[in-house]
């Protein structure tokens, strides 16, 4: 009978904790005992577990993974690399490598980036000698919930389009502030496609807390001209669920949702940034938008739609990530 080893997840971020809870189900049906830990280790007696696993959010797992390696070193310690894309551009492929370098263990979401890698900005991340897990786990609970919400919307007047917002450097800097110099100039030039047209920021959850940088750019550009009849652009309220659900169609940059947004049924889907970033949709026939004239396209024919197929490929899914997970745990 095979050795059933006992594991800690512990996250901080909501994305991978929710990978996280589909992982501790999978495992307890075949007899792994397994707990999460949400931001706050105090009292908690990792000792006790074979496998500790961590998320790659938050430089405080890096030191756990530290002091682990040097008090507890029959530990095995492992990051969990939830991101479906091999580079992701900012801080969390640095993090990345950093917390791969301190691991012996590496879980990728994508099946097959234990084959073709994954790189920082620094170029490629050194895979050798880890125990490398390619799980096929791809969530679609979220975009079940999607079509479902879909399904129950009532008629209303007017377009409505949700911004999926970032967190990083470049989301700030560089793409949402683009955007909004796309948008000034549509109102400019053919302003009668935003006639009676709502645009809501779907702001990650993390930009209110690092200075409100793109809802500040709402503001201003609110201020600096007049607006088409019936304009609105909002910050959203809204769970990201629901406003996407309530959508007519979503824009976005560098988020790990934009998958749901496609098998959630949204029938646009355009990223929309200063140029375009080679993700997972674009690989998949999906829009990119960097242009005025692409917006102003994007606003009068109203879809924009890709290969469902391809973007299961792309993920890297498997049917039985579950068996993926277990074996690469309990097998040597």
């Amino acid at each position: 009978m095979a050795f059933l080893p006992s594991l800690c997840f512990i996250s901080s971020h909501p994305n991978a904790n929710a990978h996280f809870s589909a992982f501790r189900e999978g495992l307890s049906l075949k007899g792994v005992r397994c707990e999460i830990v949400q931001n706050d280790l105090a009292g908690e007696d990792l000792s006790q577990f074979d496998y500790i696993i961590t998320d790659i959010s938050d430089e405080r797992w890096l030191d756990l993974h530290q002091e682990l390696a040097e008090k507890h070193p029959s530990l095995q310690r492992g990051v969990y690399y939830d991101n479906p894309e091999r580079f992701v551009p900012g801080k969390y492929s640095l993090m990345a490598e950093k917390m791969i370098e301190e691991c012996d263990l590496v879980l990728f979401a994508n099946a097959e980036h234990p084959i073709v890698g994954v790189r920082s900005e620094a170029g490629e991340i050194d895979l050798s000698n880890k125990k490398t897990i390619g799980i096929g786990y791809y969530p679609q609970k979220q975009a079940q919930e999607i079509r479902e919400k879909r399904g129950e919307r009532a008629p209303k007047e007017g377009k409505v389009f949700v911004y999926v917002g970032g967190a990083n450097e470049v989301y700030y800097e560089k793409a949402f502030p683009h955007f909004i110099d796309l948008l000034s100039t549509v109102i400019s030039e053919r302003g009668d496609l935003l006639e009676n047209v709502t645009i809501l920021l779907q702001q990650h959850p993390r930009a209110r807390r690092e200075g409100n940088i793109d809802a500040g750019l709402v503001s201003q550009f609110l201020k600096d001209r007049e607006l088409p009849r019936g304009f609105r652009f909002e910050i959203s309220d809204q769970a990201t669920l629901g406003a996407i659900a309530g959508s007519d169609g979503v824009f976005y940059y560098q988020t790990s949702m934009n998958a749901q947004f496609a098998f959630g049924g949204v029938p646009l889907i355009v990223q929309v940034a200063h140029e375009t970033y080679e993700d997972l949709l674009i690989r998949s026939g999906y829009l990119s938008v960097t242009t005025e004239k692409a917006l102003i396209d994007v606003f009068s024919n109203g879809s924009a739609s890709g290969n469902p197929s391809s973007l299961e490929k792309e993920l890297g899914m498997r049917d039985n990530w579950a068996d993926n997970l277990y074996e690469g745990l309990v097998k040597e």
